[in-house]
């Protein structure tokens, strides 16, 4: 089923060992999956051939500035883990990715433009997609942490 992405959520915890809560006022968010991937040609080879190295994991959301809240920056500032959750969309809440990861944290603003807020990490731990139709998968992912 396709969805629109406006009505994901991320979660983040404020603090290390924190639960996770929703991160306020926020308008996009984002999970990447790589793979590194490296050269394996032999000097007889016709083209050249790729091996798979292990998987990273990141990610981001932003949004708008509020000093309502300091979670995000909160945590962002010890450099802990934090646990995360991301629901591509509310309407699905059997589905979501979540994991323990690195959170870095940025605003910005402009004479022409609300002030926003800006969240990357990194993942700590394996990151797993949960989907209610098909079952848990992990990413492979070693922590360098």
């Amino acid at each position: 089923m396709r969805i629109h992405g406006r009505s994901g959520i991320a979660y983040l915890g404020r603090n290390a060992g924190d639960a996770a809560s929703p991160a306020a006022f926020l308008d996009s968010w984002e999970i990447t999956v790589t793979r590194e991937v490296f050269d394996v040609t032999a000097v007889t080879d016709s083209q050249v051939s790729y091996g798979a190295g292990i998987t990273g994991v990141s990610g981001g959301f932003t949004g708008f500035y509020d000093t309502a809240t300091a979670q995000s920056y909160a945590a962002a500032v010890d450099g802990l883990p934090r646990n995360l959750y991301l629901y591509p969309s509310l309407a699905l809440p059997g589905t979501f990715f979540s994991g323990s990861v690195l959170p870095d944290y940025g605003i910005r603003g402009g004479t022409s433009s609300a002030c926003a807020l800006a969240v990357t990490w990194a993942a700590v731990t394996a990151v797993t997609r949960v989907a209610a139709d098909t079952g848990v998968y992990a990413a492979a992912y070693a922590s360098t942490y």
